[in-house]
């Protein structure tokens, strides 16, 4: 399952999540269409491993999302 609030103040984690375990985090930023034009694992409050955004990119496209690699930007932790 994948959780999206849009941005601007922060949330606790367990309102984000359900107080679940979190695989990843990050950005996803979308147009007025809701075309991706960014995801990244940029998170201030989890601390994920790198490879964790592939899992959400792929949890993502399972629901249905088109995304260019040219728009997935990983950073380490």
């Amino acid at each position: 399952m994948i959780w999206i609030a849009v941005d601007g103040v922060h949330m606790h984690p367990r309102v984000l999540g359900g107080a679940r375990p979190a695989v990843g985090a990050g950005e996803v930023v979308l147009d007025e269409l809701g075309e991706v034009l960014s995801v990244n694992n940029l998170s201030g409050t989890f601390q994920c491993h790198a490879d964790s955004l592939l899992t959400v990119v792929g949890g993502l496209l399972m629901q249905g999302a088109m995304i260019d690699s040219d728009v997935v930007h990983r950073y380490e932790v």
